[in-house]
């Protein structure tokens, strides 16, 4: 029986992007975090666009914890109300209001329509 490879796993996939929950090379926030290619912070999703939340990042694990109960997590579905300093989101049919700075922390991949 061979033993387990004792190597972590690659934080670049085949095709040259981050797998998600991996912070990549692309653009990072003001947090100084790179989203990989595709994924963007919620709070550069424009008003009355939907995207699929991919990952979050736990710099703050309290604030995590609570968007967290409050159904927002990867896998599911967002869409921004109202965009700018303070967003209105609505994520598995609850309503969420959220400043910019803890939006910048949650990833989605935009969806169409």
């Amino acid at each position: 029986m061979a033993s387990p490879d004792p190597t972590p796993p690659p934080s670049v996939s085949p095709d040259g992007t981050s797998p998600a929950g991996v912070a990549g090379d692309a653009a990072g926030d003001a947090a100084g975090t790179a989203a990989p290619v595709g994924e963007i912070g919620l709070h550069k999703l424009p008003a009355d666009a939907t995207g699929v939340i991919v990952r979050m990042d736990e710099t703050d694990h309290a604030m995590m914890i609570r968007l967290k109960t409050m159904g927002m997590h990867p896998g599911r579905a967002v869409r921004v109300l109202r965009q700018g300093s303070r967003l209105v989101v609505t994520c598995g049919g609850t309503r969420i209001g959220l400043s910019a700075t803890v939006a910048e922390h949650v990833y989605v991949t935009p969806t169409p329509g």
